[in-house]
């Protein structure tokens, strides 16, 4: 048993363990934001949109709303505060609410598994881990939390129309996992390899159309952007778009 103990003690130091996120140089345990004197209701978020906690659902989950102004409400998402808005600043009643903008989970985390993830990610749309977020409500007696500001509908002395205007379209594909795992001297590494991630299922060929395209034939051109992994040696790309080949390579 001592000498398993000491060569495991002996493989963990050679390979070192990460468990930070490093942005700008900067070494992050995800924690910084915390505040421990304060307590934090979990709020689980699987899609885009904009989502409404009432005064019966905080009361539910145990807020202590008869303690609380609307103003000390704050919601934190990936360890950064974020607006929201209040029906008021004051002791609520029964018909106030907070409302945010939430984001279902993409690779926000799952980037720090990579060695350089803006290259190496096969699918930034699509979670390795979840596709459901959190966000944390909290309560503070300090300023003003993070809030989003009211502005006037003015539409006198409006501008002309634009004669056309820039729409992003995105397809996300998600029916297949490729896993490249990196192993070295029999070591599976924690961290991800080049083009592992979701996309869709494995094919010679792929017919994608494009929705909801109106085309402006006066402005700039388009521009058309891919994410591909093959898990062959030997392939052929072609890109045809109307039956014209735009792209292609051996």
């Amino acid at each position: 048993m001592r000498k398993l103990t000491t060569t495991l003690f002996i493989v963990l130091l050679h390979y070192s363990l990460f468990c930070q996120m490093q942005q700008d140089q900067t070494i992050l345990f995800g924690n910084e934001w915390i505040r421990y004197d304060q307590t934090y209701l979990k709020i689980k978020v699987a899609e885009d949109g904009i989502y409404r906690l009432s005064f019966q659902t905080l009361q539910q989950a145990g807020v202590p709303l008869d303690q609380i102004t609307g103003n000390q409400f704050r919601v934190y998402h990936l360890g950064k505060e974020i607006p929201i808005n209040t029906s008021s600043d004051q002791l609520w009643s029964a018909d106030d609410y907070l409302e945010f903008f939430g984001e279902k989970n993409r690779v926000e985390l799952d980037q720090y598994l990579y060695n350089e993830p803006e290259q190496e990610m096969l699918n930034p749309e699509y979670s390795l881990i979840t596709d459901t977020s959190a966000y944390f409500l909290t309560w503070s007696d300090t300023a003003d939390g993070l809030r989003y500001q009211e502005r006037p509908n003015e539409l006198n002395d409006i501008p002309a129309a634009e004669t056309w205007y820039w729409k992003l379209g995105k397809q996300v594909f998600s029916e297949s996992f490729f896993d490249h795992r990196y192993i070295q001297d029999a070591i599976s590494f924690s961290h991800f390899d080049e083009g592992e991630g979701f996309a869709g299922r494995s094919s010679s060929s792929h017919l994608l159309s494009l929705s909801q395209v109106a085309p402006f034939t006066n402005g700039p051109n388009a521009t058309l952007k891919l994410r591909l992994v093959s898990d062959r040696t030997n392939h052929h790309l072609k890109i045809s778009i109307n039956d014209q080949v735009r792209a292609e390579r051996e």
